[in-house]
């Protein structure tokens, strides 16, 4: 089976069937070099037991490429045998590609002859990328909706456009490849401002609020995002933004998202999407997000969305609906530790991580064995991050130890840390 791409970097896919044993063949790829240039070869799950390798590092103009692959024992796996990564030509154009071997080149363990069959297949250059079934030059929700649309027969494709819809890459058009135009929108996302909100209607636009939450002492917090004034849209996709050293462990659906559509959540992607075959409006509690930290110091910040301006529009027609996001804040309970302590010509430097910005009293004694030869003092305001504080004045030469505190304004402490004087 081979795919189909745009100009770019289309995949070549075989794969084995049927009762079948090898234990290693070699097999010779045809295609024409002058649109296409063979870039990777990886295995598929039915040769992972071997070595799969090829000429394709020293592959010069003019020269069969051949794939060889071996094995210490037989197999009769049935699947994805392997894939050929190609750099393509701009030209539109369908591009014959097959497998050429001598009987001889294919045997098992007892180096007895294999029989096989080929198929030949194609790489088709489209003018357009994989996916973009609404041909508006993108892949985004309205190749989906349209997709479902088509599904539901409330929309027509012509044949350049079956092709794009193709995703799945197996020359027919059925769920498999809404799945996978859904996998494939959910993969990445790439923010677009759009349009001047003045430039699309004189309306309010689609506001969308990302809720403040605070972090309770186990690391966990969780925020709802809603929509309000909706004029009724298709589809939604969102990146979720979260502050350094959080992961997301649950998002889920809130009751106020209609049932007649799709929602999903990328846990490698962090991109929440929604689609429905038709317009909805799409008001109140979206979806939650929980959110979990394994921080000493939980960093707090914002909460915000990514998304793409064009995602955003009414079925049928299309027409784009403005969008306004509004980030919402992370909290919790203020927190602060010294993490560093350091003394420069007698001068004292400590390092404080906080995730805010407070007013605590720091204090370092110094120590003669057990006992404090001196206490210093100072209140500092601290900002929110990592920062080194001097203390004004010197140290009394002799001390052997020190001993930092951290209070709070309630002379509630913070953080302690010792430091044992090198000798």
């Amino acid at each position: 089976m081979l795919s189909y791409s745009s100009p770019g970097f289309p995949a070549s896919q075989r794969r084995y069937s049927g009762p079948r044993l090898s234990t290693s063949w070699t097999q010779e790829v045809t295609y024409d070099d002058t649109a296409l240039t063979p870039l990777s070869v990886t295995a598929g799950d039915c040769l992972s037991g071997g070595t799969l390798t090829s000429n394709l590092d020293t592959l010069a103009p003019g020269e069969p490429f051949r794939l060889t692959w071996y094995s210490a024992q037989d197999t009769g796996d049935t699947g994805l045998a392997f894939t050929i990564t190609w750099q393509t030509a701009e030209e539109a154009q369908d591009v014959p590609v097959s497998l050429s071997f001598a009987p001889s080149d294919i045997c098992n363990s007892n180096q007895e002859e294999v029989g096989f069959t080929v198929q030949e297949g194609r790489v088709s250059i489209l003018d357009r990328a994989v996916g973009d079934i609404y041909y508006d030059r993108a892949v985004n929700m309205k190749d989906i909706v349209y997709f479902a649309r088509w599904f539901n027969r409330q929309e027509e494709m012509d044949a350049a456009q079956e092709q794009a819809a193709d995703v799945w890459f197996d020359r027919t058009l059925d769920v498999k490849d809404l799945s996978a135009l859904a996998q494939l929108l959910n993969s990445s996302l790439e923010p677009t401002s759009g349009l001047p909100l003045s430039s699309l209607t004189a309306s309010e636009p689609y506001q969308v609020t990302v809720s403040d939450c605070r972090v309770d002492a186990d690391g966990n917090a969780f925020f709802t995002v809603s929509g309000a004034n909706c004029p009724g849209i298709a589809a939604f996709r969102f990146q979720l933004k979260l502050p350094e050293g959080y992961v997301v462990t649950d998002v889920q659906p809130d009751n106020s998202l209609p049932e007649v559509g799709n929602f999903s959540y990328n846990v490698e992607t962090g991109i929440v999407s929604w689609y429905s075959s038709q317009t909805e409006v799409v008001n109140g509690e979206l979806f939650t997000v929980s959110v979990h930290t394994e921080r000493e110091i939980p960093l707090f910040g914002t909460l915000d969305l990514s998304y793409d301006s064009s995602d955003f529009f009414q079925a049928g027609s299309y027409t784009q609906v403005p969008v306004l996001v509004v980030p919402g804040s992370l909290t919790g309970e203020p927190a602060a530790r010294t993490t560093d302590v350091s003394v420069v010509d007698d001068t004292l430097h400590v390092t404080v991580e906080t995730n805010s910005s407070q007013t605590v009293c720091l204090i370092a004694a110094s120590y003669t064995g057990n006992r404090m030869e001196q206490a210093l003092l100072q209140q500092v305001e601290l900002q929110s991050g990592t920062h080194t504080y001097v203390l004004p004045g010197n140290l009394r030469r002799g001390w052997d130890s020190l001993r930092i505190f951290l209070l709070d304004q309630n002379q509630i402490p913070l953080s302690e840390l010792y430091l044992q004087k090198s000798n």
